[in-house]
């Protein structure tokens, strides 16, 4: 049977979705090879560099492994995966690719109108076939149906859901999500939730959620990118929740469509708005699609249920791992 190297930072102090996703995915591969396992490191402090059987451009065979990503090498043919949550495509691992073994890299901050320039920087075009979108996940492991059924029997609010940091409701802490404080506390009332579970049942009882990434002024260029995907995004959809968001340019694979998938604002109508008076216009257009939208069941009723089927299909444990599977070609190694 062959063997696999899986390189990985288990960075413990983030504690986020993506490092234990990485060793499940190992576990599940162990059906089919034998698994080499190796973490770098265990501390948001400390830099990694991996310890590869292949030389990358560069840095030889230590290239530096960021918390974020993954890379499999297939020690029998000496080709390798690499696997990225990252949102910072030069800055974290476009030199994985710069060896002739990387056979595929999948993304999961993924942006088409990106890639050239991306690519063309490195002086890596060649590679353009390799690079694929991925999917993401959300921010822990969760009874996905526990929260399915909450939301099933219970009376949905008309508030405008959105749970998170940045607005200044913590004193001293900076305002980084100006957009949501203009939104108006008669329909969203911004707040934080410390408990998971207390936060997904909240999450449950709303008719309409907001999209995370909503201040048009952390738009950055293709080099300075802070990827449009936010884990609050994917809870949505998996318990069905439809939520308010500018049209993404990020792609996943399946990726979310316009007004099947999510509630969309026009791009070009957001970025109109804000030219003219910046986070206030867009809160008020955020105001205007949310009172067009609120009544609308049958629309409401359709995107949920389009919600739940893309998250069974290509984020929900383990079809990720079988659709990463494909889509990394690893399951050409099997023999």
């Amino acid at each position: 049977m062959t063997t696999l190297k899986i390189h990985r930072v288990d960075n413990v102090d983030w504690g986020r979705y993506h490092s234990p996703w990485f060793k499940k995915f190992g576990d599940f591969l162990s059906q089919y090879f034998n698994i080499d396992w190796i973490d770098y490191s265990v501390n948001s402090s400390s830099s990694s560099h991996a310890n590869l059987i292949n030389e990358v451009k560069h840095f030889g065979k230590n290239p530096p492994i960021s918390d974020v990503d993954c890379i499999i090498e297939n020690t029998s043919n000496k080709e390798y995966i690499v696997l990225s949550f990252t949102e910072f495509f030069n800055a974290y691992v476009v030199h994985q690719i710069s060896s002739p073994f990387c056979k595929s890299l999948l993304l999961a901050h993924f942006n088409y109108n990106s890639l050239f320039k991306w690519l063309k920087k490195d002086n890596l075009l060649d590679k353009i076939n390799i690079i694929k979108p991925w999917f993401f996940g959300s921010f822990q492991e969760y009874d996905i149906n526990k929260y399915r059924e909450i939301r099933k029997n219970s009376l949905h609010k008309n508030e405008l859901f959105w749970k998170g940091l940045g607005t200044g409701i913590f004193p001293g802490h900076e305002i980084y999500r100006e957009t949501i404080n203009y939104i108006g506390n008669d329909i969203i009332k911004p707040n934080y939730v410390f408990d998971f579970d207390t936060y997904m049942t909240e999450l449950c009882i709303h008719k309409i959620a907001l999209s995370f990434y909503m201040d048009l002024s952390k738009k950055y260029d293709a080099f300075n990118y802070p990827g449009e995907y936010c884990y609050r995004d994917m809870e949505y959809c998996s318990v069905g929740l439809p939520f308010l968001r500018m049209e993404f340019k990020d792609c996943l694979h399946d990726g979310l469509v316009a007004n099947k998938h999510y509630l969309s604002i026009d791009r070009e109508e957001a970025y109109s708005v804000f030219y003219k008076n910046g986070n206030r216009g867009v809160a008020e257009l955020i105001r205007s699609k949310y009172f067009e939208y609120i009544e609308e069941k049958e629309l409401l009723n359709y995107i949920s249920d389009n919600q739940i089927n893309w998250f069974n299909k290509n984020a929900e444990w383990p079809n990720s791992a079988h659709l990463t599977l494909q889509l990394s070609g690893i399951d050409k190694w099997i023999s």
